[in-house]
């Protein structure tokens, strides 16, 4: 009776973990399609048993990543997102989140058009390292400018602290020269849906990390015949 008992449960639970799993992968299909992705996310409906989650139309959290992507001329690395507290009509109506929290990495080659002609940028120890030269004493010499990545709104920043001349680090202020890049870098960044907003920015190794956040969201699902491309049903 115990072994059948086991052998049952664990037939439910392959089941249930089963039927996520394809819920997901439509999901994720769906997203592609809607987003223009290049290539299908990674969808994760958290929270079990997924069949009582579904047929209430109620979803702990679900998390979507997303790799090498392209938004409004900017090259993001990586995108990712947890919303929280979802509720799913079962026709067409609203989606309602609870929560989102959803960060991008953003490739520093989306900066190189604000940036001095030719400079490098990367990030170095929470910075962003601006490599280019300038003439000092009649030569060419190389040059790194350090700044800091700030966000007001949705413009973003990179305000000069340092810089590094022939080794000798020094405030951005303290040269006579004109140095290129040390006037900074503004960009206005992508508009976000109603509901979130860009929280904080910090200079990573491999981009710039934009954080960003939401409460009491509400989505319009697809419904209609407006001629815009299908990309599937409910999940």
């Amino acid at each position: 009776m115990a072994a059948a008992v086991l052998v049952s449960g664990g037939m439910a639970v392959a089941v249930d973990q089963a039927a996520a799993g394809f819920a997901e992968d439509k999901l994720a299909s769906r997203l592609a399609c809607v987003a223009g992705l290049p290539q299908v996310p990674e969808v994760n409906i958290h929270g079990v048993p997924f069949f009582a989650q579904a047929m209430d139309g109620h979803y702990g959290a679900v998390s979507v990543l997303a790799r090498q992507i392209s938004l409004a001329k900017l090259t993001v690395r990586e995108a990712s997102a947890t919303a929280h507290d979802v509720s799913v009509p079962g026709g067409e109506g609203q989606v309602r989140i609870g929560r989102v929290e959803a960060s991008l990495v953003m490739d520093y080659s989306s900066l190189v058009a604000q940036a001095p002609a030719g400079a490098r940028l990367s990030g170095s120890d929470g910075l962003v390292a601006i490599e280019t030269t300038a003439e000092l004493l009649g030569r060419r010499v190389p040059v790194t400018v350090f700044a800091e990545a700030l966000l007001s709104g949705a413009t973003l920043r990179v305000a000069p602290l340092e810089v590094e001349v022939l080794g000798l680090r020094t405030s951005v202020n303290a040269l006579p020269a004109k140095i290129p890049g040390a006037s900074g870098i503004s960009r206005e960044l992508p508009p976000l849906p109603g509901g979130l907003s860009y929280r904080q920015v910090t200079a990573a190794d491999d981009g710039l990390r934009l954080s960003i956040g939401g409460e009491d969201l509400s989505l319009e699902t697809a419904g209609g015949n407006d001629g815009a491309k299908s990309c599937g049903g409910a999940a």
